[in-house]
C-alpha cells in the first residue's frame, strides 16, 4: 500500500506527513511536492532572504521531508508559475492514481468546519473515489 502526502512545507502539510508516518507500518510514503516556476512561490513562503531558484526550493523541501519522515520518498512535479488550485489538485490526483495510493493525507485548516474554501486543493483531491483521504489538522 502507498500513502501519498502533498507537501508544500506548510505546518498543515507537515502535520499530514507526520500522520502518514504514524499510520504507516509497511506502507510506502510518498511526499509529493508541486513546485511552480518563478519566484512567486518562494515569496509566498517568505523565502525572500536569498536568491531562490526552483532547485533551492526543492532542496529545502526535500530536507524537511527527510527530517519528518526519513523513510518517505520525495517526488517533485514542476509546473507553471501561479497555477490554479484545480491544476495542482489534478496533478495530485494523477499521481495518487499512478502510484495506486490507498490513502492521500491532506493538511487542512478547515477540517471539521469548512470543506471547500475557494483557494483549497482539497475538493479536487477528495472528489476521486479511487483512494481514501485523511484530513490532518495541526495540534495545539
Amino acid at each position: 500500500m502507498v500513502f501519498l502526502v502533498p507537501y508544500d512545507g506548510s505546518e498543515l502539510s507537515k502535520a499530514a506527513l507526520e500522520r502518514a508516518t504514524d499510520f504507516a507500518s509497511d506502507e510506502e510514503i510518498i511526499a509529493l511536492t508541486v513546485i511552480p516556476s518563478g519566484r512567486h512561490y518562494a515569496e509566498m513562503k517568505g523565502w525572500t532572504d536569498e536568491t531562490v531558484a526552483a532547485d533551492d526550493v526543492q532542496s529545502r523541501l526535500e530536507a524537511e521531508v527527510a527530517d519528518i519522515a526519513p523513510q518517505a520518498t520525495f517526488e517533485v512535479v514542476r509546473t507553471e508559475s501561479r497555477p490554479p488550485s484545480a491544476k495542482i489538485a489534478k496533478i495530485i490526483r494523477r499521481k495518487a492514481i499512478a502510484h495506486d495510493a490507498s490513502v492521500v493525507f491532506l493538511g487542512s485548516a478547515h477540517a471539521g468546519r469548512r470543506t471547500s474554501p475557494v483557494s483549497s486543493i482539497g475538493p479536487g483531491v477528495v472528489s476521486d473515489e479511487s483512494y481514501d483521504v485523511y484530513l490532518a489538522r495541526t495540534r495545539n
